[in-house]
This record gives C-alpha cells, sequence and structure tokens, in this order.
C-alpha cells in the first residue's frame, strides 16, 4: 500500500511527459505547415511577376508612366498605361498613341489620335492632342504603314507612383521588404497556432537555456 502512491505518481508524470511530446509534436507540425505555406505564396508571387513581365516582353506590351495631367481625367497623373504594338496603318482617331515627342525624343508623349490620314506613298500622317489640353499638339507624326506604333489599351491608375517608389528602394530594399512581409505572414501564423494550441490545451514546447 505505501507503494500505491509512488506508482500512482509515476504513471502520472509518464502521462504528462507523453502529453508534452505529443503537444509539442502536433505544435511543430502546425508552424512548419504555416511557414511552407507562407513560402509558397512567396514563390508564386515571384513566379508570377517574372512569368508577367517576360509575357509583356515577348507579346510586344510594355508600360509607361504618364508623369503631367495632359490626358486627365482619362489618364491620371501617377497612372500607368499598358501599350500593344501594332502597324501603323491599323491605327484610327480615337485611340491613345504612346511616342517619342517629336520636339525632345528623350520625353514619351501620351496622346490622343484626333486627326489621321494616309498618303500616296502608305505613309500614315496623325496628329494627336492631350484630352485635357485646349488646343491639338504643334506636330504631325507621319510613320510608314507598316512600322510598328504603341498604343494604349489598359490604364493603372497610380501604378507609376508605385513604380517610382520601388525604383526608388531598390533591388535590396524591395528585397528587405518581401522578407519583412513573410516574416510579418509567419509571426501572424504562429500566433494562430498558439492560441488554438492555448485554446485546446496543448503545451508549447520547452526551450532550453
Amino acid at each position: 500500500e505505501a507503494a500505491l502512491p509512488a506508482i500512482l505518481a509515476a504513471s502520472t508524470l509518464a502521462r504528462a511527459r507523453v502529453e508534452t511530446v505529443d503537444g509539442t509534436s502536433r505544435w511543430r507540425g502546425r508552424l512548419g505547415h504555416a511557414a511552407n505555406l507562407i513560402i509558397a505564396i512567396a514563390l508564386e508571387i515571384v513566379v508570377m511577376v517574372c512569368v508577367t513581365m517576360v509575357g509583356l516582353i515577348v507579346t510586344g506590351h510594355h508600360l509607361e508612366e504618364v508623369v503631367t495631367g495632359s490626358m486627365q481625367p482619362t489618364i491620371p497623373i501617377g497612372a500607368l498605361v499598358l501599350t500593344e504594338r501594332i502597324p501603323a496603318d491599323q491605327l484610327a482617331v480615337g485611340d491613345v498613341l504612346v511616342f517619342p515627342n517629336p520636339n525632345n525624343t528623350t520625353l514619351t508623349i501620351v496622346h490622343r489620335i484626333v486627326w489621321l490620314s494616309h498618303d500616296q506613298q502608305g505613309d500614315v500622317l496623325i496628329k494627336t492632342k492631350g484630352d485635357y489640353n485646349a488646343v491639338d499638339d504643334n506636330w504631325t507624326i507621319k510613320r510608314p504603314g507598316t512600322a510598328y506604333a504603341d498604343r494604349a489599351i489598359w490604364v493603372i491608375p497610380g501604378g507609376g507612383i508605385v513604380a517610382t517608389w520601388l525604383r526608388a528602394i531598390g533591388f535590396f530594399g524591395l528585397l528587405s521588404l518581401i522578407i519583412g512581409f513573410i516574416g510579418y505572414q509567419g509571426w501572424r501564423q504562429v500566433r494562430k497556432v498558439m492560441v488554438a494550441d492555448h485554446a485546446e490545451g496543448v503545451p508549447a514546447p520547452a526551450v532550453d537555456v
């Protein structure tokens, strides 16, 4: 009879150790699952961005930032426009054309075609105007009908602001941002696991010091 309390105590301790080991395994399993999920999401985002950029380049599309208000309200300042490359003889009045400024080719113009004609040589003559401007642009663009031109097909409001910010922080800044985002999401997942385990009475793994 004297040994009975000792046996019961030993049995209780052994059962507690088993529950602790089981709880620790469950906690680590959930944490590992959360980490794998976060890494998978991050890799998927990177792959999607890379595939999108390569796809734009291969198909002749590109993004152009709008830095003036000459096309407001259709295209606000700070927007990005997605262009497609088509033969000049497929352009039409009303299309938004993206082209180098004839007076300063270091600048890019995003204006609407307001007049278009074809000459006897098959060249395309184009006059443009900003939607917000009161008068037409002071030039007439001449392109061979078979030459390619960039026509805007999609406007992304605020996209240019984001692009400028990404250029400002650089590659390592962007990398730090991604790492910080993944770390934050990981911390949220760990908190969820700890709260769920606390509700189920599962102990967190012990830390040796």
